[in-house]
């Protein structure tokens, strides 16, 4: 999630060796930059039960207020057609039949990031804030946290460490129009939910401020649910409030 951010980070922390390793170095020396954010952003949370996750409940929802225990790994991770990234068994089997419905209509995307362990999702949490403080050397460490809690995910609070989610890219990011105006994009507002898929999170007039619209998030809740959502214009939290008051 958070487009932009996530790409170039994942570009360039993959390539230049030397300054990941600085990097990490630096991280050692601080292993816990969350800090009191992350336990503001969950103190009144609760967590989801890791045996209904281990028994693939598609429909789960994971934010800042229903973080994932931090020793959760989902069963039955595969590898998504044509790359190396993860998504749990059914998710990575529907995600593979869409990218090659895909390329029968003439359009590719690229699955960039799907499962993300709460330790990488701490990596990157981390590797923000580092940028954040150098950048802007006035930052304390609290206020770094909260600002790049608005570009990444607080480790526990992604929907990546479930396996269901992936995010996706047009072939060049820099030079194709944004994810939703591009002919690709507009096919998986269509289509996704054919595949069990939801775009994250729905664009509408009363969208909750504190959710951003990523078309470029899919997460997978399967076909049925995917189809009632996309009917309704619903999003994931809207549904689960709804069946659990």
């Amino acid at each position: 999630m958070k487009k932009k951010t996530l790409i170039k980070s994942v570009i360039c922390f993959s390539l230049v060796g030397v300054t990941a390793f600085g990097l990490n170095q630096m991280i050692k020396k601080q292993p816990d930059l969350t800090g009191k954010y992350l336990q503001n952003m969950v103190v009144s949370a609760v967590e989801p039960d890791n045996e209904t996750l281990a028994n693939q409940d598609y429909t789960v929802l994971v934010n800042a207020e229903h973080p994932l225990q931090k020793e959760y790994v989902p069963r039955n991770l595969v590898t998504v057609s044509y790359t190396e990234e993860k998504l749990t068994e059914v998710a990575a089997k529907q995600m593979s039949a869409m990218i090659r419905e895909l390329e029968k209509e003439g359009y590719t995307i690229l699955p960039l990031s799907g499962y993300r362990s709460y330790d990488r999702q701490q990596t990157l949490f981390d590797r923000k804030v580092f940028e954040l403080m150098q950048t802007n050397k006035s930052l304390t460490k609290e206020e770094a946290e909260k600002k790049a809690a608005e570009f990444v995910e607080i480790p526990g609070t992604s929907e990546h460490q479930t396996g269901l989610a992936m995010d996706v890219a047009l072939r060049d990011d820099e030079a194709d129009p944004p994810m939703e105006e591009s002919p690709e994009g507009k096919w998986l507002i269509d289509n996704a939910y054919r595949y069990g898929f939801i775009v994250r999170y729905p664009k509408t007039e009363d969208a909750k401020k504190d959710v951003s619209y990523e078309p470029w998030h899919l997460r997978y809740v399967g076909t049925e649910l995917a189809e009632q959502l996309q009917k309704s214009g619903e999003r994931l939290e809207e549904y689960k409030e709804k069946i659990l008051s």
